[in-house]
């Protein structure tokens, strides 16, 4: 891991694409979710999302999404998504930096609060944002499906 850097997305190599699309396969255990590099590069490019990603040299090997979103009085948050480690540098950190690197970027962008959802499930991943000073919010998610 002495090559590893956590660096914030602006151009998706055509070499990284198998690199994402693996990850996205990883994150949504669906083979059917239909990977775009295209899509990939419209968040890039959207000035509301932030791609943090991690890199072991040129491999990236983990991403996070950061979406900011303005409310009705004016004040900016932020919402992480779609946090993913290659299985096989899983335990090494890495999710912690990404996090690290989404706090230090919606600090620096003014925002006034970061959320972030996880499944019940994911006792690593749960232990670690409240290590992080992230709270448990004890609420219900409603979602409609269309």
């Amino acid at each position: 891991m002495e090559n590893l850097s956590i660096e914030i997305l602006t151009e998706l190599k055509p070499e990284n694409e198998e690199d994402i699309r693996q990850l996205v396969l990883a994150l949504t255990k669906d083979a059917s979710v239909e990977y775009s590099p295209d899509y990939l590069r419209k968040i890039i490019n959207n000035p509301d999302y932030v791609a943090i990603t991690a890199f072991d040299g040129n491999k990236i090997v983990g991403v996070l999404i950061l979406i900011t979103y303005l409310l009705i009085e004016g004040e900016r948050k932020g919402w992480i998504e779609g946090l993913v480690v290659s299985e096989n540098y899983r335990g090494q950190g890495i999710g912690r930096k990404l996090v690290e690197k989404a706090i230090e970027k919606a600090k620096g962008m003014g925002l006034k609060s970061l959320n972030l959802t996880s499944r019940e499930e994911r006792i690593a991943a749960n232990k670690l944002y409240q290590k992080m000073g992230f709270t448990k919010y004890e609420t219900n998610v409603y979602r409609i499906k269309f």
